[in-house]
């Protein structure tokens, strides 16, 4: 009679009676990157910055900032594109064909909390208005994602 072992992966021919469980959140999740393995942080924020704010006052589409930022954030800004939609829509159509308004990024601060993980904050001028940008940055797969993003 045959006695039948089986392997994991990693396992040696010989080491049978040794049994390493695999568990696929290892593998498969985003794994979180060091610093060393991401871009500048600054030319993200900025570029997610200006496309975000474009998506909040609807110059852009929501669906084109998906891959850099987590699931949370993608829901969250969609509720709120969808509610500012619903709102424009009870406006007089001469309102609603009004141009968007330009607006200029300035003064991004940083601070990293942990290591992978960039908070920043940029001002956001258009018009007579002065918003901030408050944003969290997790480092995913060698590349920046956000976490979390608030237009103040």
């Amino acid at each position: 009679m045959v006695k039948k072992t089986s392997l994991s992966l990693g396992d040696e021919p010989g080491d049978a009676g040794k049994f390493r469980q695999i568990n696929a959140n290892e593998q498969f999740a985003p794994q979180v990157s060091s610093k060393g393995e991401l871009p500048d942080p600054e030319v993200f924020v900025r570029n997610f910055t200006h496309r975000a704010v474009e998506v909040m006052t609807g110059s852009r589409d929501i669906s084109q900032i998906a891959r850099w930022v987590t699931e949370d954030v993608y829901n969250s800004m969609k509720e709120q594109v969808s509610g500012r939609q619903r709102q424009k829509s009870l406006l007089p159509p001469k309102v609603q064909s009004q141009a968007t308004r330009t607006f200029r990024l300035s003064n991004v601060r940083f601070s990293e909390p942990r290591e992978g993980i960039i908070e920043a904050c940029v001002l956001v001028t258009g018009g007579n208005r002065v918003r901030a940008a408050a944003l969290r940055l997790e480092g995913l797969d060698r590349r920046w994602r956000a976490s979390s993003f608030t237009l103040l």
